[in-house]
């Protein structure tokens, strides 16, 4: 277990570096002048090349990557232009929300989806079982970002029982854990070890 992790964060590195060339080469081809935009229409040339000195847009592509790697390999992740702070300390605020709501959404696909599994083992083609097909390729099919407009629409709008945003509570913790929970638990309970294999196939 320890060598197939080991092996997989090695290749990750590779793909990471990739898909930050990717993004570097993307925003290059766009057209228009970021710094242009970030100062207004009314800013003067002078201005516009001391930022771009600046953020080291004047120089080539390849430079300007084999730089930011360098940075991000010494844990300089740069600053946020919004902000106008460390990008770590912005992901430093934002972790332990973050971490609250991953750990209750792997809570609730693990125990709601190895639940729905046994059920569906125990008592197969049942209206549960039914239930739960459809259940779990609905929850695979759908973007999140949809079924959290949907969750939000239903039990915000519509029953005003959870708050839409906010932190600090369970209540305001139960709308979004469902959301990122909802593609892991059907997984969970169509995959479940209690669940006999070959037998019981997605819906087509």
């Amino acid at each position: 277990m320890l060598t197939f992790i080991a092996r997989r964060l090695v290749l990750a590195v590779p793909v990471l570096l990739g898909v930050v060339f990717v993004v570097m080469l993307t925003v290059e081809l766009i057209p228009g002048d970021a710094v242009a935009l970030m100062l207004g229409e009314h800013a003067t040339p002078e201005a516009v090349a001391r930022l771009r000195d600046y953020l080291g847009l004047d120089k080539p592509l390849l430079v300007r990557y084999v730089g930011y790697v360098g940075r991000v390999a010494r844990g300089d992740l740069g600053r946020s232009i919004q902000q106008n702070r460390p990008v770590v300390d912005e992901l430093a605020d934002a972790w332990p929300a973050t971490l609250e709501l991953t750990c209750a959404a792997l809570v609730i696909s693990a125990l709601a989806g190895v639940a729905a599994g046994v059920v569906s083992a125990v008592w197969p083609n049942s209206l549960f079982d039914g239930v739960a097909r459809v259940g779990s390729l609905f929850g695979l099919s759908m973007p999140v970002f949809w079924t959290g407009l949907v969750l939000i629409v239903v039990f915000a709008l519509w029953l005003p029982w959870l708050p839409v945003g906010g932190m600090g509570s369970l209540p305001h913790l139960v709308l979004p854990a469902v959301t990122l929970a909802l593609p892991s638990l059907a997984m969970v309970a169509r995959s479940s070890p209690s669940t006999p294999c070959g037998t019981r196939p997605f819906p087509s």
